[in-house]
């Protein structure tokens, strides 16, 4: 299996319960995401911390975060998806950090949705969230603490909801490859029997206002073999060519979400974060 594309996306206490030295760490993983309601809740962290002579390392975290994102590299996200996991039941209160981390885990979701042949990972803190993620059953979608993604950059050995994770892409991925080898030839091949066998069209033929029988006369009439051929190949060539793109997504996904982003649209809006 070609090495998968690595999407972390950040629920806001991993980031400003760390530091700069964690986040360059991070970096290395792969493309790291931020959605705009985290980008928001780190922020209010700022205005709702008291001032005070006290050092407070969360507020300090945060303004330190603000001013590390412009330059980072690091992608703001809007990108949301639903999932039954996430609603919330009408007629109980629910606090703001729970509505938080809904928000975090739809945008997580709806990355990997929007992704399937990228491994997604949110990163939190959170035990609610962490294990309402990995509950998800999103085969490409787990969630990790910031010590286990730490570890996972120092030791190149990941915690064991990203391995299942792998695993489970990895199978799925040759469970793929193997259907698609078999597109070309089976599903053109059955195609084709069914264009160029030897069925027969059978039009009845009107019955004259004149005519007194008891049943209608039938003709066989078989298509023109011009008719015949240029249906055979054009259909042929569809499947064929939709097998060709197929494979491509499967077996050089990198290349082609390259060209898919160049020609139709980019999978992830990168808009610069708003103050």
């Amino acid at each position: 299996m070609p090495t998968a594309v690595v999407m972390l996306v950040f629920e806001p206490s991993a980031l400003i319960e760390t530091n700069i030295h964690f986040w360059r760490e991070v970096s290395r993983l792969g493309q790291c995401i931020l959605p705009k309601i985290a980008y928001k809740e780190i922020k209010h962290t700022i205005k709702s911390s008291p001032l005070g002579r006290s050092p407070n390392s969360t507020r300090d975290n945060a303004i330190q975060f603000l001013k590390f994102f412009p330059s980072s590299g690091w992608q703001e996200t809007d990108l949301s998806r639903t999932h039954q996991e996430f609603e919330l039941q009408s007629g109980h209160l629910v606090s703001r950090k729970l509505r938080v981390n809904l928000e975090i885990a739809k945008s997580a979701f709806g990355t990997a949705y929007l992704n399937p042949h990228a491994l997604v990972v949110l990163v939190t803190n959170d035990q609610t969230l962490l294990k309402r993620v990995n509950d998800l059953r999103q085969i490409n979608l787990c969630a990790a603490t910031t010590t286990g993604t730490r570890q996972w950059v120092r030791t190149a050995q990941a915690p064991a909801a990203i391995s299942k994770a792998i695993v489970g892409m990895q199978a799925r991925h040759q469970q793929i490859e193997q259907t698609a080898s078999n597109i070309p030839t089976t599903a053109t091949k059955s195609l084709a029997d069914h264009s160029l066998g030897k069925a027969q069209v059978v039009r009845p033929i009107s019955r004259s206002p004149r005519s007194t029988g008891n049943t209608a006369k039938l003709t066989v009439v078989n298509p023109p073999k011009s008719n015949k051929t240029i249906i055979s190949w054009g259909l042929g060539w569809l499947v064929m060519m939709a097998a060709i793109i197929f494979a491509w997504s499967v077996l050089k996904p990198a290349q082609f979400n390259q060209f898919w982003q160049k020609r139709v649209i980019p999978v992830l809006p990168n808009s610069s974060p708003q103050e």
